[in-house]
Formats: C-alpha cells, structure tokens, sequence
C-alpha cells in the first residue's frame, strides 16, 4: 500500500469513528431523557397514589370512629390506641380470651397491597 492509500484509509476510520461517537452520544442523550422522564412520571404517579391513599385512609378512619361493632353477640369494642392516631378493636370471644387487631392497619395493609399490584403491571 503508497502512503495515499493509506491516509485515505486512516480518513475513512477517523469520519467512521467520529460518526460513531456522535451515534452513541445521541443516543446516551436521549436514552437519559427518556429515563428522567420516565422518573419524573413515576414520581408524579406515586404522589397522586399516596394522595389517594391518605384519603381513602382519612375516610376509613372516620368510618370506624363512628361505627358500632358488634359480631355473632360478641361485643366488639373499640378504643384508640396510645398515641390516639387509630382505632384497636376488641372482641370477647369467652370470658378469659380477647383478641385485639387495628382495622386501620389491615386496610392501609391491602391498599398497599393494591398499589404494588398497580406497579406490577405498569
């Protein structure tokens, strides 16, 4: 090969190479666009479903705040917990036995469940 060959050959490298580079920086660019985006989506999607839940937690409070319980002549009866932000419930199943749960709990409990089968299938 004569030494125009090859600086013919060495130009078409370097404008193959630059040409490259410029292919992957566009990319990188816009896969970093799509991807804060898509963050930003996220974001925003679980804002609103935290909005929702403290709503829908805020409603089911007030709901067990102004019910009676009362299952199969079991008394069931409430009272808020030490810190007063919810409601334990207690049910007399004999004289000796009781159990207590926090129904506030349980419900937060399945709407998370949901928001995670909502992230699941987006």
């Amino acid at each position: 090969m004569d030494e125009k060959s090859i600086q013919v050959i060495e130009i078409k490298r370097k404008a193959s190479l630059k040409s490259l580079e410029e292919k992957s920086k566009k990319f990188r660019d816009n896969h970093l666009n799509e991807t804060k985006q898509a963050r930003e989506e996220i974001t925003i999607y679980t804002r609103q479903c935290i909005n929702v839940l403290e709503a829908s937690f805020e409603e089911k409070k007030k709901e067990l705040e102004t019910k009676t319980f009362e299952s199969n002549q079991s008394i069931v009866w409430k009272r808020m917990d030490e810190n007063n932000d919810g409601i334990i419930l207690f049910k007399k199943h004999n004289q000796e036995k009781y159990s207590c749960y926090n129904p506030l709990l349980m419900y937060i409990q399945k709407l998370a469940n949901s928001l995670r089968g909502l992230f699941k299938t987006k």
